[in-house]
């Protein structure tokens, strides 16, 4: 029996990390089953509100990326066999067990929205996640106008919540946010057409993540992150 984290799915097949090294396993046909209650790891508040009558049901479990599982070698293939109670997860993106979220909003196209900055808090903070705001393309603004926004958003650092002003295609502005993410698992999140495909190109080069050109007419970006990996960030 083998004990690792997921970190990727793809077509039934998930990615675990044990011990520095990478396997591929499926998820046994009987995972255990669970009588979830209100106060279960495994009951997502985020989902349809479950009645007494489902929650003294017994569920099987399914495994999302970041779980903590024990798997073993059966018959030539990796099996999940076990699944650790999560301390939180999401839904959108599914994933479990993150310490924080770096919040990615651009102060220009799409332009800076503090509503929709404060929608993602709130749910974040439901969670008992720790949120880091992110603010891309600063570039994008004159220095008069980047002055005017930072004084405008600097309610947010006297509430408590760290905010980092970044340009993707200048490292020196990226580089501070690298100590943010030592030992701890880091999802992205926030709004789109932000730039978080560039933010993490920059943040970690290599990975060579698609991006998408802004559309002028709608004033948002397009989807380009399509499926949920957890990467190894290495100095």
């Amino acid at each position: 029996m083998i004990k690792g984290r997921i970190i990727s799915l793809n077509s039934g097949v998930y990615t675990i990390l044990a011990d520095g090294i990478h396997y591929e396993a499926k998820a046994r046909g009987k995972l255990r089953k669970i009588k979830l209650d209100k106060n279960s790891s495994f009951n997502n508040k985020n989902m349809n509100k479950l009645s007494t009558k489902i929650e003294s049901q017994s569920v099987k479990l399914s495994p999302i990326v970041g779980d903590i599982v024990d798997f073993e070698l059966f018959d030539g293939t990796n099996y999940i066999v076990d699944i650790y109670e999560r301390k939180n997860s999401l839904i959108r993106p599914e994933i479990a067990n993150i310490d924080q979220i770096l919040l990615v909003f651009s102060v220009k196209e799409p332009d800076f929205s503090s509503y929709l900055l404060d929608l993602f808090l709130l749910n974040i903070e439901y969670h008992n996640i720790k949120p880091i705001i992110i603010l891309t393309k600063i570039d994008k603004l004159s220095i008069e106008e980047l002055n005017k926004l930072k004084e405008e958003l600097s309610y947010y650092e006297r509430i408590g919540y760290k905010l980092y002003y970044v340009n993707s295609f200048d490292s020196k502005t990226v580089e501070i946010v690298k100590d943010e993410l030592k030992s701890k698992v880091t999802i992205l999140s926030g709004q789109t057409g932000a730039g978080k495909s560039s933010f993490i190109n920059a943040l970690i080069p290599g990975f060579n993540l698609e991006t998408n050109e802004i559309s002028q007419a709608l004033n948002r970006g397009k989807h380009t992150t399509r499926k949920i990996t957890l990467y190894e960030s290495f100095d």
